[in-house]
């Protein structure tokens, strides 16, 4: 039987929330728990977490950045599929057979993207694939991790991490999830998505503005490394075109910080 470890990011007292993460079980269902804390607290939390739970795999790490902590989930995963997961997402019962199911009938698949819906209404979060799709560049841009399996062989063979610079906890705090899943096209890797709704997160704040300088410093970054050297220009001038309404940064130009981004010197 198929072995699916669902690896899970959280940090200090959102600990106490990983409870409702992990409360379905199955014989080849574990969960991988990396904990973002720099001191011995939270220890009644974690011991009530994993009590009587062999199940649960509990890893304190210290420092911040999700895109660590991901590495490090991945560093300890078993089995032969993973599911990225956060602490404020309840998970439908079945999630075993779900995840399964869809790599089995996607058999190509290295990684398969699903649905999200809200907690309270049961709507989509977004506007998802309505049938099976072969993701590219572009569609990866609307990628969120907690949507996102993986054969895990797949991903070490492809030795592809997510980049630490980028994403929540950090001075770039978005774009992780396209830049890692670029690295996996680059890598030759099969991106599928599957229009199956795999768990519900509360709903996500419409409208989006960009009102800080490293909400677009991150995006062109994000850009360089998805698209690379020639193509990242005009992606980020169709960005900016597109979105020109979204953006409130004052005194300085939104533009100018997508090219500081662009140029910004950063890992591989």
């Amino acid at each position: 039987m198929h072995k699916l470890s669902i690896l899970i990011s959280t940090y200090k007292e959102r600990i106490s929330a990983v409870k409702d993460v992990v409360k379905h079980k199955h014989p080849s269902l574990s969960y991988i728990v990396v904990h973002q804390v720099e001191t011995e607290l939270f220890q009644d939390e974690v011991q009530q977490l994993c009590h009587d739970r062999p199940d649960i795999h509990y890893i304190a790490l210290e420092g911040s950045g999700v895109a660590k902590s991901r590495n490090v989930a991945i560093a300890n995963a078993v089995g032969d599929y993973i599911l990225f997961m956060d602490d404020d997402v309840t998970l439908k019962p079945n999630i075993y057979q779900l995840v399964i199911n869809a790599f089995e009938t996607q058999e190509k698949a290295d990684l398969i993207t699903f649905q999200i819906a809200d907690t309270d209404t049961g709507a989509l979060l977004k506007d998802y694939p309505k049938d099976i799709i072969v993701h590219n560049r572009k569609t990866i841009l609307k990628t969120g991790t907690i949507e996102m399996a993986c054969k895990l062989e797949s991903l070490r063979n492809s030795r592809v991490c997510f980049p630490e610079y980028l994403g929540a906890g950090t001075s770039l705090p978005a774009c992780e999830e396209p830049v890692f899943l670029s690295r996996l096209i680059d890598k030759k890797l099969r991106l599928e998505s599957c229009p199956q709704v795999i768990g519900y997160h509360p709903k996500l704040s419409s409208g989006k503005v960009f009102n800080t300088e490293e909400a677009l410093l991150c995006r062109g970054v994000a850009f360089r490394q998805i698209f690379g050297v020639f193509l990242g220009i005009p992606a980020i001038c169709y960005f900016y075109l597109k979105n020109r309404s979204k953006f409130q940064l004052e005194g300085k130009s939104s533009l100018s910080s997508l090219f500081r981004g662009y140029f910004m010197p950063v890992s591989k």
